[in-house]
């Protein structure tokens, strides 16, 4: 016996394509959170591979090996590297971007502004490539603070699509002097 769902008269739906058509509904409904465990500092310091300021340059977008994932490639000019040696240049690979007319998008995947400066923490992935430590929070944006010199600025978590796991909203970091967030950077890596 197949049981109906009858809802105001408007529509007389069977309770096996009900069900189909509530899923098909709820699949085609993005999703635009990603939970990430909170890195502190001391730790994306810690465990980074390198730590550098450096300004993002020109970006490409490629599938990945299997065809399904896209990855975006953000190369970098170093300025300074701060932890690990190198080159003037490295090369950052993230999560999402756009091929053609595909595109995928992951929440908490940092998104650089070419021209911009950063100081980054970063993995590396063994291919050539880094990736930067816990999602965007290993990716601090670094602005020109009126009156003169540089600030470093936090990124918001909810503005990056995350939702961390095991941090207070009242403890994000202030923006703060360049030179004053490297020294504390240094002093968790030992080399006050």
């Amino acid at each position: 016996m197949q049981r109906e769902c009858v809802r105001q008269g408007l529509l007389k739906i069977s309770w096996p394509s009900g069900i189909v058509m509530a899923l098909l509904l709820l699949a085609s409904i993005p999703v635009y959170a990603t939970i990430v465990r909170h890195v502190p500092l001391e730790e994306q310091a810690r465990s980074a591979d390198a730590v550098v300021v450096a300004v993002a340059g020109n970006q490409s977008c490629s599938f990945g090996a299997g065809g399904g994932i896209i990855y975006t490639d953000t190369r970098f000019t170093v300025e300074r590297w701060v932890k690990g040696q190198g080159g003037a240049r490295v090369t950052s690979r993230q999560l999402g971007g756009v091929v053609g007319d595909i595109g995928q998008s992951v929440s908490g995947s940092p998104v650089f502004e070419t021209g911009s400066r950063y100081v980054l923490f970063l993995e590396a992935r063994g291919d050539g490539f880094y990736r930067v430590v816990g999602f965007s929070q290993g990716a601090y944006p670094v602005v020109n603070a009126p009156g003169g010199g540089r600030r470093v600025m936090p990124r918001l978590a909810s503005a990056a699509g995350m939702e961390l796991v095991g941090v207070d909203r009242d403890g994000q970091m202030a923006p703060q002097p360049l030179e004053e967030f490297l020294a504390t950077v240094r002093g968790y890596l030992g080399e006050d």
